[in-house]
């Protein structure tokens, strides 16, 4: 129930939310609803447009509502996007990704680059940043949270001393109120819905067999 009414609140914000502040910020996308317990998951990092983006600091925040980083659930993998699908740069030689733990709930992912030159992103052209895949343990049934630190978010130009985007205050605050991304675990069938399951098909086997049997009589 309450996952119910977290999925319902993050729906209705979402839609409250202007289409500008959702398509602004550094975003993750393409998460599911749920997952099934023992299986992985994966979801992509986005970035909105900008003018001379020539490094940038992402750290992504996965917390879970129970259980324990890398025993009920962790990151298992951390693929950057290619320029040919729309990396951010015109190369993923320097990428760079690394995994650690923030608390006994949370695991931090830490993604960053650099292009000396700047490159201005467009959203749906060169907007990615990598997809990151997460997986769970069979017995963990908690729910898994995933946002951006805002704290160690860097968007920075080719300046020569370090020097946010022109963008980067608004990009910033469209973060901010981005709606929090939440997978829960898939609903496991009641073992009464089971039996009345495995009772049904049963059932109808046996009827079938018959149908058989008296046709060839």
């Amino acid at each position: 129930m309450k996952c119910f009414i977290a999925t319902v609140f993050t729906l209705f914000v979402s839609l409250s939310l202007p289409a500008s502040s959702l398509a602004a910020g550094v975003r993750i996308i393409d998460a599911p609803a749920t997952y099934q317990p023992g299986q992985s998951f994966t979801f992509d990092v986005i970035v909105p447009s900008m003018t001379s983006l020539s490094s940038y600091n992402i750290d992504v925040l996965i917390t879970g509502s129970t259980g324990v980083v890398l025993s009920d659930f962790q990151v298992e993998s951390v693929v950057p996007a290619v320029p040919a699908s729309g990396y951010v740069f015109s190369s993923n030689n320097d990428f760079f990704a690394a995994t650690f733990q923030t608390s006994a709930a949370t695991q931090t992912v830490n993604l960053s680059d650099f292009d000396l030159t700047g490159v201005n992103t467009v959203i749906g052209v060169n907007d990615r940043i990598a997809t990151v895949s997460v997986s769970t343990l069979a017995s963990f049934q908690g729910d898994l949270q995933l946002s951006i630190d805002l704290n160690a978010l860097i968007l920075d130009g080719p300046e020569s001393s370090p020097t946010p985007v022109p963008e980067f205050a608004t990009i910033l605050s469209d973060t901010t109120n981005q709606p929090l991304a939440i997978v829960s675990a898939a609903a496991v069938p009641e073992p009464g819905t089971c039996l009345l399951l495995a009772t049904s098909s049963l059932l109808l086997f046996i009827h079938r067999r018959r149908m058989v049997r008296n046709k060839g009589q």
